[in-house]
């Protein structure tokens, strides 16, 4: 479903929206490992000739998704190719997902509960983004359905387990969430049942095999951080603005803020039967281990979004990862209404597919809105390859504008008021004819007049024109002080 929602805009260009920006900061990385090779590029932190956080440099996150980035160019710098991945995961997330549903429900319980998660915004917006959540969902399915086979079954964790440990700590925050959280659970099992059957040395590091797999993981991201940014310091400074340790997002606006961010997601239904199931399981007596897995797969989407408050504050995605959860107290609801009567199974899908539809909607609206935001990359694409310059200069409320230098191969430079656009313009930093790509509705609202642009995208919200033409629509505001 994701795949036939996301065929018509799958070569789009990459510009502003949320899923594109990722697309091209990653892009950047892997294209610098392809051609500079995996150390001069530090593993794909060099994002050079985008500016990056400090020295061409982007390193606040694990960097599988550089990697998968690399190799979807492997066949080409179609925009495409990094979707695709990212659809591949999505079906082999939903597929995982299924597989799992089936050790709590039948077979069709489980399909039709797989079907509500691949019909909710989260997939058919999110599924073609290649990022941080999406790559980390199947690996910590994985992670998941070894923890119920141990729980469960008393099956031995397997080589498949063990291996995406590791690549769970190398894909996301997300992933080092969940894992961690995944493997505390299997290691108290293993340490229990050592110490009843009185294991010897053998049996004890077994035992603690995952989670020595799980410190060196660790260790090692924090030696990729640490190497990737010439120390850590960087790191904890993104780390307090994100988690809001200096000025956090108010709790009650942070709450309404994500719990929309939810419900939009997955779906208000679904969020209602998750919250509403996992509640019945937890006062009343659970299936074996079905109220383990929902609360085990609710770490990685409810622990980010709680640990790093302010980023979640304003990325829809974070919370991608409850489609885990969701999945569950879905099958769960629907093997219990089975066994009600048949009028209230009927309704049941008549509200699923109610469900559906609106779900498309949304996302499709907001794929709508996507392709206008990726316009500007167009834009600039198009007009810069025209007419090259060694610098793109902006005016913008927002300095994240990577697809300019993927598509380019130049840096940017942005400023934020018409007082620093005129002091670059003033000191001949930047001159006066040189082009600037301006964000028309921050103009306005700066108190800019409107002024003849050289292009504009198809949206009307970005446009080009000499830098002095731009200063002159704006020189009323920095009279009066703006």
């Amino acid at each position: 479903m994701p795949l036939l929602f996301s065929i018509p805009s799958l070569g789009d260009p990459f510009g502003q929206s949320e899923e594109a920006v990722n697309a091209a900061i990653w892009a950047l990385g892997g294209r610098n490992i392809l051609e500079k090779g995996p150390v001069a590029a530090r593993l794909g932190a060099s994002v050079a000739p985008y500016p990056g956080t400090k020295d061409g440099i982007y390193a606040h996150h694990p960097p599988l998704p550089v990697w998968l980035a690399a190799a979807a160019q492997l066949a080409g710098g179609w925009e495409g190719w990094p979707r695709l991945l990212a659809l591949v995961l999505a079906g082999v997330s939903l597929f995982l997902l299924f597989r799992l549903l089936r050790r709590f429900a039948p077979e069709e319980m489980a399909l039709l509960a797989t079907a509500v998660i691949a019909t909710s915004p989260f997939l058919l917006s999110y599924g073609r983004l290649l990022t941080t959540p999406t790559i980390a969902t199947p690996l910590v399915l994985i992670l998941l359905d070894g923890a119920l086979a141990r729980s469960m079954g008393g099956e031995r964790w397997g080589g498949a387990y063990l291996a995406a440990i590791p690549l769970a700590f190398l894909s996301s925050w997300d992933g080092v969430l969940g894992a961690g959280a995944v493997v505390i659970y299997v290691t108290l099992l293993e340490i229990r049942d050592a110490y009843r059957h009185g294991a010897g040395p053998a049996g004890w590091f077994r035992a603690l095999v995952p989670a020595l797999v799980s410190f060196a993981s660790l260790a090692a991201l924090l030696a990729y951080f640490s190497w990737a940014n010439n120390d850590l310091r960087e790191m904890v400074t993104h780390a307090r603005m994100r988690t809001g340790a200096d000025d956090a997002v108010p709790l009650l606006q942070w709450m309404a803020r994500v719990l929309t961010f939810v419900g939009s997601g997955l779906g208000w239904l679904t969020t209602l039967v998750l919250v509403g199931a996992t509640t019945s399981l937890a006062l009343h007596r659970a299936p074996c281990g079905l109220l383990a897995a929902i609360l085990l797969g609710a770490v990685p989407g409810v622990a980010m979004t709680a640990i790093f408050r302010n980023g979640a504050y304003s990325h829809a995605f974070w919370s991608y990862n409850l489609i885990i959860p969701a999945g569950l107290a879905v099958a769960y609801a629907l093997t219990v209404v089975t066994r009600l009567r048949r009028g209230a199974l009927l309704l049941v899908g008549v509200l699923m597919a109610v469900q559906a539809v609106v779900g498309f909607r949304v996302a499709g609206e907001q794929l709508g809105q996507e392709r206008l935001l990726n316009s500007v990359g167009a834009l600039a694409r198009d007009y810069f390859r025209r007419y090259p310059v060694e610098t793109v200069k902006m005016v913008s409320a927002y300095d994240f504008h990577p697809y300019v230098s993927w598509y380019l191969r130049v840096p940017t430079e942005v400023v934020w008021s018409v007082r620093d656009l005129h002091e670059r313009l003033a000191s001949a930093r930047w001159a006066a004819s040189e082009p600037v790509l301006v964000d028309t509705d921050f103009a306005r609202d700066l108190g800019c007049r409107p002024f003849q642009a050289a292009a504009i995208s198809d949206n009307r919200r970005w446009a080009i024109a000499p830098g002095a033409a731009v200063d002159a629509a704006c020189s009323a505001n920095l009279i009066h002080g703006g």
